[in-house]
């Protein structure tokens, strides 16, 4: 078997072994790949042990592209070009240097549509990495290249029309189309930093920063900010990296190249889910791979962008509430934890699976959560690990958070908002205890970077306390329902500013800053010629103490018109229906309407769930029209 393996001298932030292992896979060579740290004083006896045959072949990465170089008996023309190694191969026993960043970073221009011709460039940093870049830059047509340094006398050879300048210089500089880091500063585990001072972001059409892990730095996500395209270093470490096995093999992957991987361009489909269905016919909602980004690029912040958590995956993959855990765990490097419908179903089995677990970051809809909170064991105690509630799907109730936090006292409770139709979700808020004493209906919370919603009445945008339909509108919007072009029009819609906006159907306003939802605009029934808010009528019983969860459904007569409203409740304090059922009554009318009390109250030991974990009202629909 043939060995390979990157030379560094920290090496925790690498993606190399994984994408050489893949190629493995495509190529069905049989090799292994390993991470060689070393310090610089062990490099002359790991050179040895390479040309003795221990390695076939090694990747070279910082700060070792240039250090290597004396230990090697050919460099190639490129390799020398650039003045930095990063690619070293074993043949009849001599050790010979290439370069593969070259070829790594002409392809991120490529694939990114950056077009460097007659510009002017910002490298930032002169190490080895730089060298590579510079020539590429060059062999582009760049115009002018300035290469910031803290070197004093760099000894960096640049073009006549080219500049080594200061880092502290860099504010002065004009007219400047692209900014390259070449630097490892934002680097896992030092994600903070950055490399460039508020006082050097100079304006700018596009960012490459050659760093990939985080997948957005601290740069990439300033210049985001301002709208600037912002590029991470990892197509490079790809394409380098089959340039690499070019090398080390004497053989071209063209086939690898252009078929073993694929191009994905932000309007692509990579998902399509369909809607649950509970208020009509399902419809097949298409979200293209910028969608996903952008919303993974904001959601991950939410839970603090941290490696090696558990995720629970409480919602099947046909429900979008699972995109949150599913990409959240693979992009974070986390577990899932999967609880089947049979567990859920079983509260001494789910109760097992839980305290087994190890969950961190707890992901469900609220209704879930209240099943697992009739368990008197569903608490801290037992179950240890859990740090963030998150939920989306349906609404968060004041009284639901209460009780996780009571439960829990040492995780964060988050709410989050937002349909299929925008990727998930559009804002967060964390319900701390100043939320829950200030308000009796939990806000949504703030908006997602790139996204707004406004409230609307028809084409009128509403004002402060005015209710009218949520409309989200940004970079994570659907591109619309799939072979459905009369309901994507319907939903969907172009802004004056080119951006795409969706009609979620949803009621809600703002107040005081604050985003509330109100209510389904399908959720609205005529009773009497009164217009009730059906979840105006749960949303009161929930503050009616023993009552732990509900639903209000109308009652229809033959000529389809709404004749009364029933309640289904869930309650542990009932010892005769008929008065809890005038308890009930008495405790309404001091919050709403007479017109708006539900004539009959049918009580469960549970509310039906559909597959999505939310409330079935389908289900009790049936249980209405049978009895």
């Amino acid at each position: 078997m043939e060995k390979y393996g990157l030379l560094g001298e920290k090496l925790g932030h690498s993606y190399s072994k994984e994408i050489h292992e893949i190629f493995f896979e495509l190529t069905g060579k049989k090799a292994s790949y390993e991470m060689i740290e070393r310090e610089t004083e062990q490099l002359e006896e790991l050179m040895n042990e390479i040309k003795n045959g221990k390695f076939n072949g090694i990747n070279v990465t910082i700060p070792y592209k240039l250090e290597v170089i004396k230990y090697l008996d050919e460099v190639s023309e490129i390799a020398k070009k650039i003045g930095a190694v990063n690619t070293i191969t074993l043949k009849d026993g001599k050790l010979i240097g290439d370069n593969s960043d070259y070829f790594g970073f002409l392809k991120t221009l490529e694939l990114n549509d950056i077009d460097v011709n007659d510009k002017k460039v910002l490298v930032l940093g002169t190490g080895g990495a730089s060298k590579a870049i510079y020539n590429a830059l060059i062999d582009n047509g760049a115009k002018n290249i300035y290469l910031a340094t803290i070197i004093e006398n760099d000894p960096f050879k640049v073009r006549t029309q080219d500049r080594l300048i200061h880092y502290s210089a860099i504010g002065g500089l004009r007219d400047i189309e692209l900014i390259v880091n070449c630097t490892p500063v934002g680097m896992y585990p030092a994600i903070d930093n950055c490399p460039l001072e508020r006082k050097n972001f100079i304006d700018t059409n596009a960012v490459v920063d050659i760093v990939y892990n985080p997948e957005e730095t601290v740069l990439m996500k300033k210049y985001m900010e301002r709208n600037v395209k912002a590029v991470n270093g990892l197509i490079m470490l790809i394409f380098q990296a089959i340039k690499s096995e070019e090398i080390w093999n004497d053989e071209k992957y063209d086939d690898i190249l252009n078929d073993g991987l694929y191009k994905i361009e932000p309007e692509d489909i990579v998902y399509i889910i369909f809607t649950s269905g509970s208020t009509g016919k399902p419809k097949g909602v298409q979200i293209t791979y910028n969608n996903l980004n952008n919303y993974i690029g904001w959601i991950h912040n939410v839970v603090g962008n941290e490696k090696n958590k558990i995720y629970l995956n409480q919602a099947p993959f046909s429900f979008d509430l699972s995109v949150m855990d599913l990409y959240l765990s693979l992009y974070s490097e986390s577990t899932l934890f999967a609880i089947t419908k049979e567990k859920q179903q079983d509260f001494s089995k789910l109760y097992e699976s839980l305290e087994k677990s190890g969950i961190t970051n707890w992901v469900s809809t609220p209704s879930f959560a209240d099943m697992c909170l009739s368990l008197q064991e569903f608490n801290s105690e037992n179950i240890k690990n859990i740090e963030y509630f998150l939920f989306c799907g349906e609404v968060l109730t004041k009284k639901t958070a209460q009780r996780l936090k009571q439960r829990f006292p040492n995780a964060k409770v988050i709410n989050t908002y937002g349909p299929t139709e925008s990727t998930v979700c559009v804002t967060d808020i964390l319900i701390t205890d100043e939320i829950l004493e200030k308000f009796d209906i939990l806000p949504l919370g703030d908006v997602k970077r790139g996204s707004r919603i406004e409230i609307r009445e028809e084409d009128k945008i509403l004002g402060d306390d005015e209710i009218g339909e949520i409309v989200i509108i940004g970079d994570t919007v659907s591109s619309g329902y799939y072979k459905n072009p009369v309901q994507t029009e319907k939903a969907f819609f172009i802004t004056e500013n080119n951006e795409r906006a969706y009609k979620t159907g949803d009621l809600g306003y703002y107040k005081d800053g604050n985003l509330f939802f109100s209510n389904r605009k399908d959720f609205q029934v005529k009773l009497n010629g009164y217009r009730i808010e059906l979840g105006d009528i749960e949303s009161n019983l929930l503050n009616i103490s023993g009552v732990s969860s509900c639903c209000a459904l109308p009652n229809y007569d033959s000529d389809n018109k709404v004749k009364s409203i029933t309640a289904f409740i869930v309650s542990n304090n009932i010892n005769d229906e008929k008065e809890y059922t005038k308890f009930l009554k008495e405790k309404l009318k001091k919050y709403i309407p007479n017109y708006m009390i539900p004539k009959k109250f049918k009580f469960l030991e549970k509310l039906p769930m559909n597959n999505n974990g939310k409330v079935d009202r389908k289900e009790l629909k049936k249980i209405l029209e049978n009895r």
